[in-house]
């Protein structure tokens, strides 16, 4: 760790909790599988990734929704297809240690019991981006097309992440806001370095002063 702040503290991490999200579909699911999207998945509250109900879709496409533009929606239709999806959430924070992380739903929105650290959250990418290598290369990408499964709906997503892009210093990175959580980003450097920034009213900005501090405050070899 070479800079931290409340690294520890228990808040509400809005989308951030998607990593987990993703790291049980990439455990538990086929991405090739074929997913009908129900009412209630699309009547999630947030981002919803323009999904229509009984559209039938793959798991993949719905994970790109999911990781690219934050996709409640997504997050929701990909939880329905196992009724214990949460408690896998919760026993998977459990095998990686996360004593700080505990949770509600697979989309983030505000819940009193649904809380993680920054700590937590940098082990949760840290384990999914490596151990997942697929979902590192959607966190990478800024815009994508994806369809439904008989090819008669078109997905537009754009990545959530302004600083994708921005800078050639970032590669990959997840955003999260609520009114509860306020801003959140985790970033992944050109350097394997992981930046986390919970609570924050201009994450954007606040990230990009800590790349730029840790280019400054220590020397890189190659």
């Amino acid at each position: 760790v070479y800079y931290n702040k409340n690294i520890e503290i228990q808040r509400s991490i809005a989308s951030l909790t998607k990593l987990m999200t993703a790291v049980i579909v990439m455990e538990n699911y086929d991405l090739n599988a074929i997913v009908e999207i129900s009412r209630n998945a699309v009547k999630r509250e947030g981002s919803n990734g323009d999904l229509r109900p009984s559209e039938s879709i793959t798991v993949r496409s719905l994970l790109d929704m999911m990781l690219i533009e934050s996709s409640n929606d997504a997050a929701f239709a990909l939880a329905q297809q196992k009724n214990n999806f949460v408690s896998l959430m919760n026993k998977k924070a459990e095998e990686l240690g996360l004593g700080g992380t505990h949770f509600t739903n697979p989309d983030g929105l505000d819940s009193p019991n649904s809380h993680s650290s920054a700590l937590d959250v940098a082990k949760i990418f840290s384990y999914l981006i490596n151990k997942h290598s697929e979902t590192l290369e959607i966190l990478k990408t800024k815009i994508m097309v994806v369809y439904s499964s008989d090819g008669k709906i078109e997905h537009r997503l754009e990545n959530t992440n302004e600083l994708l892009g921005k800078t050639d210093e970032i590669i990959a990175g997840k955003t999260g806001f609520t009114d509860e959580a306020g801003g959140s980003l985790i970033l992944l450097t050109k350097d394997d370095i992981i930046t986390v920034v919970l609570g924050s009213p201009d994450r954007f900005g606040e990230s990009e002063k800590l790349i730029n501090w840790l280019k400054s405050a220590y020397i890189w070899e190659k």
